[in-house]
């Protein structure tokens, strides 16, 4: 029998839900069976976090009752992606004794070391969101991906902890509650993001995840399969929206237009003609034209400007060479034409613009850097979550046995 998981994307620009069937043992893909989305919400949220639950619970209703027609079924529970600029990650170490029989690590054992972990350096009104565990040890000796039915006296566990405050998490459940939507689980965005935009060996060689939204920028680095990092930044694609309509003084419907058109890769030729465009003064009515090329250099310079940002950051932490599989850009900010040029630019390796992966069925309406956080929603879910759908294995999973999965 199919099952059918929802997703919630609380996007600052964009609200998303989605809604995939899956049928255990016949397929690895998603058939993606409704979706919609709307801005209605927006100036309704700061920097990831909400600030006016009336106007984004009304918006997110509006497109769940679509979502609901499209899939014949009531939504009574999601997957709920969450973010905010307050969000902190870290990584944490550990132990407890063991207690199983003959002192042989039992399931016990590791909930509760891993419980430990999660309540680990928690900062003072904080909540936590994952705790990832990147490997566990007996006695600070053996390594093991999974410590059960090992001998010793105390077992230990590192791993990498995401918290964020619990005003930000009430916030996401109160609007989904007041719909009538249990929240299965709230997952932070850019792990969703990654769980479908990047390939398995981008995650083992490293690889650095940068999902560029509409008013934050978040950005987490994988090695192994796991996290070794992770970061908010304050400048995202309303930033570039302010530069035009700043510097151009072009309306806010024609500076969307202007982001669709533009490709930062492209060079004028020498000797030809820099095209010009003709756009609708802000506030106005009348009409000017603005030459393409400097239309261009206004949104290279603010994407060039977050791209370098975050390597100071990679660079604070030594970790510039710790994602040789290259550069991997979701979000709607990756949809400017070009983008990846200008990221290659910066970091000097190989980059890419992300789109979901493994879907079918509305496949071709949601082939998007846009959607990426959505369909990862679900994919997350699915993968890590097996109490709430199907069982499945994720990428940052490979701890676990297929039926003994634990909480992130």
């Amino acid at each position: 029998m199919s099952e059918i998981i929802i997703g919630i994307d609380l996007g600052s620009n964009n609200l998303r839900v989605i809604a995939g069937r899956i049928e255990p043992g016949k397929s690895e893909k998603f058939e993606i069976i409704g979706r919609s989305y709307t801005s209605k919400h927006l100036s309704s949220t700061n920097a990831g976090n909400i600030v006016n639950i009336e106007k984004v619970k009304s918006a997110l209703k509006e497109i769940v009752n679509e979502v609901e027609v499209m899939i014949g079924r009531e939504i009574v529970k999601a997957f709920v992606g969450g973010s905010s600029n307050l969000v902190k990650g870290f990584p944490v170490v550990s132990d407890t004794p063991i207690q199983g029989k003959h002192k042989t690590v039992c399931k016990e054992d590791t909930d509760r070391v891993i419980e430990n972990a999660r309540q680990t350096n928690m900062p003072k009104e904080y909540t936590s969101m994952h705790i990832i565990p990147s490997k566990f040890l007996v006695d600070n000796q053996g390594v093991y991906e999974n410590p059960i039915g090992a001998k010793g006296s105390r077992l230990s566990v590192e791993a990498y902890s995401i918290v964020l405050p619990k005003i930000v998490l009430n916030n996401i459940t109160s609007v989904c509650n007041n719909i009538g939507i249990t929240v299965a689980k709230p997952i932070f965005e850019p792990l969703a993001g990654a769980e479908t935009a990047l390939f398995q060996n981008e995650r083992e060689a490293g690889v650095l995840y940068i999902d560029l939204g509409y008013e934050t920028t978040q950005n987490i680095v994988v090695k192994n399969n796991y996290i070794k990092h992770l970061f908010v930044q304050p400048f995202a694609s309303k930033h570039i929206t302010s530069d035009l309509m700043e510097v151009i003084n072009v309306n806010l419907e024609d500076e969307e237009k202007l982001k669709k058109k533009m490709n930062l890769a492209e060079k004028l030729p020498e000797g030809e003609i820099d095209e010009g465009v003709e756009i609708k003064v802000a506030g106005t009515g009348t009409k000017k034209v603005v030459r393409k090329s400097f239309i261009c250099e206004v949104i290279w310079a603010r994407v060039f400007e977050i791209f370098s940002d975050i390597k100071k950051d990679l660079e604070h932490h030594k970790l510039l060479e710790s994602f040789p599989g290259g550069v991997v850009i979701g979000g709607g900010g990756a949809k400017l034409l070009g983008i990846d040029k200008v990221a290659k630019e910066v970091f000097g390796i190989n980059c890419r613009v992300a789109v979901p992966t493994n879907i079918t069925g509305l496949a071709e309406e949601i082939i998007d850097p846009s959607w990426v956080t959505a369909v990862g929603i679900l994919q997350f879910g699915l993968n890590y979550y097996p109490e709430e759908c199907i069982v499945k294995r994720g990428f940052f999973s490979r701890l676990f046995k297929k039926d003994k999965r634990r909480e992130l």
